[in-house]
């Protein structure tokens, strides 16, 4: 359980690059939950921290917050819910070894059992889970701790984290040669979508760009981007739990690019 008695305030999984790559940056972070209480609105954090397997999480890469009121579980526990999507807004760079944690920091008896990221064989969703924080800040082996010092492992040590990565630096005329022959604006990912959700423009010039999200009666709900953009990829995120009352239902995200307007359709699902 990420909240219990025990107060542990993280649980971290390693994770180790392909073969020969020795970089590379995160931009989404992907987790399953097991269980939430009905109503739980507690924070918590993704953090990615530096580290192996056999030395733990070590300094902090980056860190970003969320709220237990946009995760995809409920109270039947080990059902088998989707997993929890989390856009980070500015990439995190990683070596080729490295940890995800989901952090629930300090929190009081009233928070005890408000979520679980335990997982097991039987849901088809299981990582070797071996270390966790407790509310000393200090990290320790989970599997020997739960076993005993057996280091046998059983269903309780294990999450299912998953990172989306981006690998590989492109040289000054790589980069030249790789910017988009046209304007285009892609599909948010991923949609539908409970909290935030990520979206896509590319441009092939700078251009006076404006984009904004509006309901189905062209109501501004949250304006991403007004002004110059430079030519290139560029990745914008809208969370929904910054603007608030807003509720479950079909949204436009607008992009108006120089003289091209395109649209696309979100779906947020509360």
């Amino acid at each position: 359980f990420g909240t219990n008695r025990f107060e542990d305030q993280a649980k971290a999984t390693a994770f180790s690059l392909p073969g020969g790559v020795t970089s590379a940056q995160i931009t989404e972070v992907n987790v399953f939950f097991a269980f939430k209480r009905n109503g739980a609105t507690l924070p918590y954090a993704v953090e990615i921290l530096d580290g192996t397997p056999a030395s733990g999480p070590g300094t902090l890469l980056g860190r970003q917050e969320f709220s237990l009121a946009g995760v995809n579980a409920d109270e039947d526990l080990m059902t088998a819910e989707p997993l929890t999507n989390h856009v980070l807004s500015s990439p995190v760079t990683v070596g080729s070894s490295f940890f995800v944690s989901v952090d629930f920091g300090t929190y009081g008896q009233a928070d005890w059992a408000s979520a679980a990221l335990v997982t097991s064989p039987r849901l088809g969703r299981r990582v070797a889970e071996v270390w966790e924080q407790w509310n000393d800040d200090t990290w320790h082996n989970l599997s020997d701790i739960w076993n005993f010092g057996t280091g046998t492992g059983n269903d309780g040590s294990n999450l299912w984290i998953e990172v989306i990565v981006r690998t590989g630096a492109a040289t000054p005329v790589e980069e030249a040669e790789a910017l988009p022959r046209t304007i285009a604006f892609g599909q948010n990912y991923p949609n539908p979508f409970r909290t935030a959700t990520a979206l896509q423009v590319e441009l092939p010039s700078r251009a006076a760009v404006d984009l904004r999200i509006i309901d189905l009666l062209g109501r501004t709900v949250a304006t991403l981007a007004e002004g110059p953009m430079e030519a290139g990829t560029h990745t914008l995120r809208f969370d929904a739990r910054q603007v608030p009352g807003l509720s479950s239902g079909v949204y436009l995200a607008r992009l108006r690019a120089g003289k091209t307007v395109l649209t696309r359709k979100m779906v947020l699902v509360r």
